[in-house]
């Protein structure tokens, strides 16, 4: 499979540097890495206000999240040009766990043929609604981040379609407007946490 790495060289080299250290010290081979959008230079904002949590707040998400979200939508777009049937795609924060190679070997046997997205990062999963597959795969509605998932071509022009407005966290927006058209699996616990990040299970 094709892996991609979201990052910012230009802005943030030590980040891709560290990445790709990381890379080579669990054997991950191959990632390419997408340019990102730095915020604090992009300029890019949103002018819809997020309020699905809040209604009436008109709370804006601020341009961070902007430009993750569309560093995830361009790299979507790369792959939808790309002849492979299967993505990895990270963000440059991300943090194998030991024994990764080996769950993720097992994962794809497990999951279902016909999936369009495995997490095999994920946060705030352990407490929503799941169906065990089988092993460690489960059908679980919805994990949120995005720090690590598999994506199939077949998936990507309804991701694409369905992600066109900016106004939230793309792991909120997915769950809204994606997810639930699509056959999405969870590997639970996940094999891929974040450095420096506390996520929740």
């Amino acid at each position: 499979m094709k892996k991609f790495c979201i990052s910012l060289p230009i802005e943030r080299p030590e980040r891709t540097e560290t990445a790709k250290r990381h890379f080579a010290e669990v054997g991950l081979e191959g990632v390419q890495f997408i340019h990102g959008f730095a915020s604090e230079v992009s300029g890019l904002i949103t002018a819809h206000p997020y309020e699905m949590d809040n209604p009436g707040s008109g709370f804006n998400m601020g341009p961070k999240p902007v430009g993750i979200f569309l560093g995830h939508y361009v790299t979507w777009q790369v792959c939808a040009f790309l002849d492979d049937d299967l993505f990895m795609i990270m963000e440059d924060d991300v943090q194998f766990l030991p024994g990764w190679d080996r769950r993720l070997a097992k994962a794809l046997v497990e999951v279902p043929d016909d999936f369009d997205v495995l997490f095999l990062g994920s946060c705030d999963a352990a407490n929503k609604p799941r169906r065990l597959i089988k092993g460690e795969v489960f059908e679980i509605k919805y994990p949120q981040c995005l720090h690590c998932y598999l994506v199939r071509k077949k998936a990507l022009g309804y991701m694409l379609a369905t992600q066109r407005k900016v106004y939230g966290p793309m792991d909120c927006t997915l769950i809204f407007h994606t997810w639930p058209a699509l056959k999405v699996y969870t590997l639970f616990p996940r094999l891929a946490a974040q450095f420096n990040t506390e996520i929740s299970e």
